[in-house]
């Protein structure tokens, strides 16, 4: 009776990775997330004070009226969008073009904008976490879930600085660190266009990087999709892109390093000899075709393998981005030709460096290390392990096969006793008798520079399957050596095929975790746009943070799991307590800026139903954004970026409502802004207690504490 022997020890190194399933998507930290992030919006509408009525929105309240503006207009049969904050007509424009798209889609569904609004945010949630996903699988393998938890929850200082300004005198207040554009985390919490804009980004950058790794169209066409979706959603992002893309492409023309290699790299030599690994640069596409001539019971007499490594043409890369660079071209007439260039739109400024240093530095400290300290593999270190058939047939005997271990020379490496055929399919590899056959690939498969692979055991007996990886940089050899196990009397030849892996675990040691290249050019380009003179310029660190995280994995990759998640959990404090701060202000209805008196939006209805396009409304900032939200007429001052000539607007709505104005200058003012219909509420008497008595007025609603007045024709 035949005994198996006994197995080899396993390196000291743990290469396969952790168990199966742990590489799979977090979903635990998904939906806590979601909920997290939902809490404060659902204590909003469920604890709102008597009298008053939740407006939707955590930040940038003056905003949200243009968005549910926009999806009334699309509700209205209207893609273009049309800027009611002005008292000036003013043409149709390709501005929240989501927007409007969401009203025409759920219009036959009769929802009101406000639930249209919430409904898009929490798609748009899900769909950064779909793509935040892709891009870690894709720019960290090694560390993906880590990757993902850091880009989700790392942020900056936002609670210490929140406890160090009761006490110390800052140069910001600490409410400037809520902005969603400093962090992943809070664009998920309060902006659905800037995280649908945030997941076209990623999107892109992963099917960039995929297309320079494969050289294949559809990552290609993903790009110029998520391109023009970016432009679409949120442009601010568009010059981050083209700026990141751009650069890396030139780079790659401009440092011998950043190069593909021009000619093939071949190796050949006896079967018996260790194969060198074959270096490429990163995020280059290899292609690996090997063939070996075998004979039944004798050693390979001989193997070849040849890599390519891809040359990605630029011309289709230009052609893929020629729709996102025509958008940014659009929105740069846009914004600097009147009338929007009279928007003070153009002119905010990019956040100060203090401001950046709390909201960035400690993802920047923890992405340092992984770009001055990148130790890349040169060689493949051999160990081995057993697998034996499943079946346990006569003639199976224990093979070793090859595993990544730290960086070994060949000379001091041990042959593994296994035969690599790499081929297109492996199901089409002819099993050899006991004369003589060729193992041949039937096309070049592709790897990138962390692919992974599954060495099967073929044959009728033998269909056991164990991970092994390719180092980094891509050592790629045909692993064609040693002796061949005899079988056992007549039967089929052992025979083994690698081919990518694909459903099964990502199987990359922590060991060779270093950052792509794309991603460091993401990291330090995108600050450098903050000194171009673009329009909203502070807009543009929106997806910073996910680079620096990205590489900020990389960093704690290297270190024992326990601290990697302490490190994790201290860059989520910021983030998880500004959310159960939201949460706590909404609960108990603390801030009175997230509310609207009921009075106020009972009037605005009924502005809504009896005013035509042709009105102009007279009314504070407050009631204006209100109006222009659910009506179609115009209004004199209201959303500060689109009303034009807006401290003048400021001016006459003041002087309007003072009742030191003379009566003869206040009708100046009605005339100039075109006005036809007065409001008078709460948010009218705290800029004066003017009440319109006379004759040019009629009053038209009276509704609780508010009072819309028709300006009379022979008044104007």
């Amino acid at each position: 009776m035949r005994t198996a022997p006994k197995r080899p020890p396993s390196p000291s190194v743990p290469l396969l990775g952790p168990e199966k399933g742990s590489n799979g998507p977090p979903l635990l930290l998904s939906v806590a997330v979601l909920v997290l992030c939902a809490l404060p919006y659902a204590a909003g509408f469920l604890t709102a004070p008597r009298g008053s009525v939740f407006l939707g929105a955590l930040n940038n309240l003056g905003d949200t009226g243009q968005y549910l503006a926009a999806i009334r207009q699309g509700m209205e049969g209207h893609l273009l969008y049309v800027n009611d904050y002005s008292s000036s007509v003013v043409a149709p424009a390709l501005i929240y073009p989501l927007y409007t798209a969401a009203g025409l889609l759920a219009a036959p569904l009769r929802l009101s904008p406000p639930v249209i609004y919430l409904a898009l945010h929490a798609v748009a949630a899900l769909l950064l976490l779909v793509a935040l996903w892709r891009l870690c699988r894709v720019a960290v393998p090694a560390q993906p879930r880590l990757a993902f938890a850091a880009a989700l929850l790392g942020g900056g200082l936002y609670f210490p600085v929140l406890l160090l300004s009761g006490v110390l005198s800052l140069p910001f207040a600490p409410v400037i660190l809520t902005a969603p554009e400093l962090s992943l985390f809070a664009t998920l919490l309060l902006s659905p266009h800037g995280a649908l804009g945030l997941a076209a980004e990623l999107w892109a950058f992963a099917s960039y990087l995929l297309w320079r790794r494969h050289d294949r169209s559809r990552h290609l066409a993903q790009l110029a999709v998520a391109g023009l979706s970016l432009g679409l959603c949120y442009p601010f992002g568009v010059p981050v892109l083209l700026a990141v893309v751009g650069i890396d492409a030139a780079l790659r023309h401009i440092l011998p390093d950043w190069r593909p290699p021009a000619t093939k790299v071949a190796w050949q030599g006896p079967a018996t000899k260790v194969a060198q690994g074959i270096n490429v640069p990163q995020d280059t596409s290899v292609s690996v075709l090997c063939h070996a001539t075998l004979v039944a019971g004798q050693q390979p007499t001989a193997c070849h393998a040849t890599l390519v490594a891809g040359h990605t043409h630029d011309s289709r890369l230009v052609l893929a981005l020629v729709p996102t660079l025509g958008l940014a071209l659009y929105y740069a007439v846009l914004f600097h030709a009147p009338p929007w260039g009279a928007s003070n739109m153009v002119h905010l400024p990019p956040p100060d460096i203090a401001v950046l240093a709390a909201a960035f530095g400690p993802l920047l400290l923890a992405a340092l290390p992984a770009v001055l300290m990148r130790r890349p593999v040169t060689a493949a270190g051999l160990g081995t392990r057993s697998i034996r058939s499943r079946s346990g047939g006569a003639g199976v005997s224990p093979v070793p096969v090859p595993t990544l271990g730290r960086a070994r020379s060949a000379a001091s490496a041990t042959p593994p006793q296994v035969y690599l055929h790499d081929g297109r399919a492996s199901e089409k590899t002819q099993t050899i008798g006991s004369g003589t056959g060729r193992l041949e690939a039937d096309g070049p498969r592709e790897y990138d520079r962390r692919a992974t692979g599954r060495l099967e055991a073929g044959g009728p007996e033998a269909r056991e399957h164990v991970g092994v990886s390719v180092p980094h940089p891509t050592a790629v050899g045909p692993w064609l050596t040693g002796p061949r196990p005899a079988a056992a009397g007549p039967g089929p030849a052992r025979w083994f095929a690698m081919r990518p892996q694909s459903q099964t675990q990502a199987l990359v040691p922590a060991q060779a975790s270093v950052p792509s290249r794309v991603i460091i050019v993401w990291a330090v380009v995108n600050p450098l746009l903050l000194l171009l003179p673009l329009p909203q310029a502070g807009r543009l660190v929106s997806g910073w943070s996910v680079a620096l995280a990205l590489l900020a994995a990389v960093t704690l990759g290297r270190m024992q799991q326990a601290t990697a998640r302490r490190l994790v959990a201290a860059l989520a404090l910021s983030n998880v307590t500004l959310a159960l701060l939201y949460l706590a202000v909404t609960w108990r209805a603390a801030n009175p800026a997230y509310y609207a008196p009921a009075d106020e939006v009972a009037a605005v209805r009924w502005v809504a139903a009896h005013a035509g396009p042709s009105e102009v409304v007279m009314a504070s900032a407050g009631s204006g954004n209100l109006v222009v939200s659910a009506a179609r007429c115009r209004v004199v001052v209201g959303q500060n970026f689109e009303t034009f000539d807006w401290a003048r607007a400021q001016r006459d709505v003041r002087d309007f409502y003072d009742t030191m104005t003379d009566p003869l200058a206040r009708a100046v003012i009605v005339r100039r802004q075109h006005v036809t219909l007065v409001m008078v509420g709460p948010y009218e008497h705290a800029l004066g207690r003017f009440n319109p008595g006379e004759p040019g007025y009629r009053l038209v609603y009276a509704g609780g504490t508010v009072r819309v007045y028709a300006v009379r024709t022979t008044y104007v």
